[in-house]
């Protein structure tokens, strides 16, 4: 009878502490799930972030050919290329009708569109629309691959709100390196309603595209697509941030309302974008378009793949005021007021109709990530 009491006394001291270690767990999981991706440790940024930046380039808007009211047409060439990431380095990478990352396409609800592409690689790609709904066989998805040396032309009408989407590669087995490499673009839809809204509409000077990736440079400057275990596992990870191929550029502005496009086009690091000054602004958009209304917040956290449209107000600053566009902690744009302005344009709080088709309410989103093979759930 003793021997049972013992017996069922370490039973339940066992039970106990099994609980709180499991209890230990679970809560520490949850302290470091900031910090990792599938339990693995994402990669630190690395110094060169801290390097003197060049101004931000800017993607221009590709040329529509057609005059034709209510139809466009686009020409798209995949091709390679040389970027200079650090001075005196060039680095092999790719890109749309240029050396790295691609022209932004600019239609309107209604449109007929027609994009000719060209691959002028030595392998096979394909020209995906994220975002876009389109018939399948115009979908660029790794069914429809562009051989070497050959074109497509896929054409289909928009039929869906205004938006800020984007293009990339789906090639199997190949996704992941080519957008690493630089095949990436933003595509912009906009209908009646997001004309008649008062926002920001000057490209490249208050509606900015910002398109956020992560980079491992060697020592001399190259970004070779080499997949260790880990990398596979839970996507590859870069220690060096570009925004619009730059490494800590540098945007001029006035001080007025600024909206930015934001674009997380890492294969599989996450965000949380901030202001050195904690400076609020307005969330206005997600993946699929307008929200119904501005939210206000300090942050926006995106996932690969992943798109947010903010407004910023910088009327209150003063020519030679800076404020950092940050990682968490991680530096990763200045922003230079260098010119004073008189508009004043209040922010909008209420975007589109509830009733509008898609219109989009905060939600919980999947994250994403490029792996080796395609762009998977995680």
């Amino acid at each position: 009878m003793k021997k049972n009491r013992i017996w069922y006394f370490a039973l339940t001291v066992s039970l106990i502490l099994l609980i709180i270690y499991v209890g230990y767990l679970f809560i520490n999981r949850n302290e470091r799930i900031q910090d990792k991706t599938m339990g693995v440790e994402v990669p630190s940024i690395v110094s060169n972030q801290k390097q003197i930046g060049n101004k931000l380039p800017i993607p221009p808007l590709l040329e529509d050919k057609n005059p034709e009211s209510g139809k466009a047409e686009f020409d798209l060439t995949v091709q390679y290329g040389e970027t200079e990431f650090f001075e005196g380095h060039k680095t092999e990478t790719l890109g749309y009708n240029g050396d790295y990352l691609g022209p932004i396409i600019k239609v309107s609800k209604g449109d007929e569109v027609k994009i000719n592409v060209e691959n002028t690689l030595s392998e096979m790609t394909t020209v995906h629309w994220h975002g876009l709904e389109v018939p399948a066989e115009m979908n660029g998805g790794p069914h429809q691959t562009i051989d070497p040396k050959s074109s497509w032309n896929p054409y289909f009408t928009i039929n869906q709100p205004a938006a800020t989407l984007w293009y990339h590669p789906h090639l199997l087995g190949k996704t992941g390196e080519q957008v690493y490499k630089g095949l990436a673009g933003l595509f912009y839809i906009e209908d009646e309603e997001s004309k008649n809204l008062n926002l920001p509409k000057d490209h490249g000077v208050n509606d900015i595209p910002i398109v956020v990736q992560d980079k491992r440079f060697t020592k001399d400057g190259d970004i070779p697509y080499e997949l260790d275990m880990r990398d596979t596992m839970n996507g590859f990870m870069g220690d060096t941030v570009l925004i619009n191929g730059a490494i800590n550029p540098e945007l001029d502005i006035k001080s007025e309302l600024v909206r930015l496009r934001i674009l997380n086009g890492s294969n599989a690091r996450t965000y949380d974008f901030s202001f050195s000054d904690n400076t609020p602004f307005y969330q206005i958009a997600s993946d699929g378009g307008f929200l119904e209304k501005s939210i206000e917040m300090t942050h926006v956290t995106l996932a690969p793949a992943e798109r947010a449209e903010i407004l910023v107000d910088f009327s209150d600053y003063k020519v030679g005021d800076k404020v950092t566009f940050k990682d968490a902690k991680d530096n990763l744009m200045t922003i230079n007021i260098v010119e004073e302005s008189n508009q004043k344009v209040d922010i909008p709080k209420k975007l589109v109709s509830s009733e509008r088709e898609n219109v989009l309410k905060p939600r919980v989103t999947l994250m994403q990530a490029f792996t080796s093979q395609k762009l998977a759930l995680m």
